[in-house]
């Protein structure tokens, strides 16, 4: 058996044009060699190369660099050998065919079209899904009839393009698959109706509210919610079925359509004696951000169920005002975390100044959620008083995931003030906060921050060398170039890919 050299000669092979030489050549070890190889194949004829990188897609050794290169040379000369290649039994061949199929776009939609009468059922499943990804009207036609195919993944996937292209063309065929005798079928038509949004649809869905099947009737929800004014009336009548699953559902759709005309019976639904329908009456009355339901709302923060308390106090920061955002500070002593966890959320969402200090408050929270998500909504908020209180956080808190929100935080507020505590966070006991301390660093790139990047690519855990390779990379400085040559040897390969794009990019930053 004859081998290949020890280091292949990527020229020659190019000279040559040997295409499998070259793609076997990706699977070596050097990764220098493997980015010289992807440069060449970029440059060869795309006909030549299509099928065999198509086919290296199925070698773990390569099927990265191989997808890399397939994405960059794709054009529509390789149409066919892609549609050939939806009916490859390798599902990771098929994927990434339909995927390229949509990157090329309108000269693949009549190909694709073709494959809706092939044999292959996943042919025709994956095609579907790309003519729903590229949304061309002359397919709708073609569509409708797949949706009497026999196999009910392709009628799935049908249903869900015939959706995405929202033609009204498709009502009355789509109306008929929701009596599918597949369950998933019958949730995509209902989708499908709702995004195309005509009224035909609106009798046959609030029929299916009558069926059994609790998710079913969720998906209808959904949908009547997408079908807009024409389904408010039938909807608010439905919020006194005697049936609490239809109420709920109803105010699920009510909240989706965000009609004004609904907020009175919602408002009366936050007497309902179930709190999931109270809950889901609060939620779509912060949907809709009427003024009318403040005062109900304020009420709801005392009720009973935490879920009611928790969706009123997320609705009222939709709404606003002075008098919310007090009461919001008042339901951060609320005996349930969770609505303490709300009111935050709340209290972040309506971003006036009165909301930063009580924000800053609730960093010492007794519950780790809610310092969580304080800690989040301060980053959001990009406040320079929360510098402070969030290095106190990144240093103290006992939690992880809150100190590694604070230095995300510290991050996207990108103030140098963090730099010290971030390069302190370096060395916290736990790889998510180091992690995140490196890509804090990396948004308020200080020089100071080199040298510990470059001690991060030695540390323990591969997913924080490979950020600190990102970082560096982008950084750029010969300093930080110098450092991720040495790690090219790293013992991870994912560690090694990351350090290979970070010279990448450092190459492009430094011309």
């Amino acid at each position: 058996m004859t081998h290949r050299p020890l280091e292949p000669d990527v020229e020659k092979m190019k000279a040559k044009g040997d295409v499998a030489g070259l793609i076997e050549a990706l699977s070596y070890g050097d990764p220098e060699i493997r980015i010289k190889v992807v440069g060449t194949l970029e440059e060869m004829d795309v006909k030549k190369t299509i099928k065999p990188l198509l086919h290296a897609l199925k070698d773990p050794k390569v099927e990265y660099w191989a997808e890399l290169v397939l994405r960059r040379i794709v054009n529509p000369q390789v149409i066919e050998p892609l549609i050939q290649a939806l009916k490859d039994e390798n599902q990771r061949v098929r994927w990434q065919a339909s995927l390229l199929l949509a990157i090329i776009g309108e000269p693949a939609v009549g190909p694709l079209i073709e494959v809706l009468e092939d044999e292959n059922p996943d042919a025709k499943e994956y095609a579907a899904w790309t003519l729903g990804e590229l949304e061309d009207r002359r397919a709708v036609k073609p569509l409708i009839r797949a949706l009497k195919d026999g196999h009910g993944g392709v009628r799935r996937n049908v249903a869900m393009a015939l959706g995405k292209i929202a033609d009204e063309r498709a009502v009355e065929a789509l109306i008929d698959t929701l009596m599918d005798e597949e369950m998933e079928v019958r949730e995509e038509a209902a989708l499908a109706l709702g995004k195309i949004g005509d009224e035909r649809a609106l009798k046959p869905l609030l029929l299916l509210l009558e069926e059994d099947d609790e998710e079913l009737r969720k998906v209808v929800g959904e949908a009547l919610g997408g079908l807009g004014k024409p389904a408010v009336g039938p909807l608010i009548q439905a919020l006194e079925d005697k049936d609490d699953s239809i109420r709920y559902i109803a105010a699920v759709a009510l909240g989706l359509i965000k009609d004004a005309g609904a907020v009175k019976p919602l408002i009366r639904a936050l007497d309902d004696p179930v709190p999931r329908v109270r809950s889901r009456a609060a939620r779509a009355l912060g949907n809709i951000g009427d003024k009318r339901a403040r005062e109900p709302l304020l009420k709801a923060l005392k009720d009973g169920d935490v879920e009611v308390r928790r969706d009123a106090a997320d609705s009222l920061s939709r709404i606003g005002s002075t008098e919310v955002v007090e009461a919001l500070v008042q339901a951060l002593k609320d005996e349930d975390k969770w609505v303490r966890t709300h009111a935050v959320w709340g209290l972040g969402r309506i971003r006036r100044g009165g909301v930063v200090e009580p924000l800053i408050g609730a960093l010492k929270d007794r519950d780790g959620w809610v310092r969580w998500s304080a800690v989040q909504a301060l980053g959001e908020l990009g406040d320079k008083r929360a510098v402070e209180p969030l290095i106190r956080a990144l240093e103290e808190d006992e939690d992880v995931s809150v100190r590694s929100f604070a230095a995300i935080a510290l991050g996207k507020i990108g103030m140098k003030e963090a730099t010290g505590a971030l390069i302190k966070a370096l060395k916290d006991k736990d790889c998510e906060v180091r992690y995140w301390a490196v890509w804090a660093l990396g948004e308020i790139r200080g020089r100071k921050a080199i040298e510990p990047l470059i001690q991060a690519l030695r540390d323990d855990d591969w997913g924080v060398r490979s950020e600190a390779a990102r970082v560096l990379g982008e950084i750029g400085s010969k300093k930080a170039v110098e450092a991720l040559r040495r790690a090219l040897e790293d013992e991870d390969e994912g560690v090694r890919r990351a350090v290979e794009e970070g010279l990448r990019f450092s190459s492009l930053e430094l011309r």
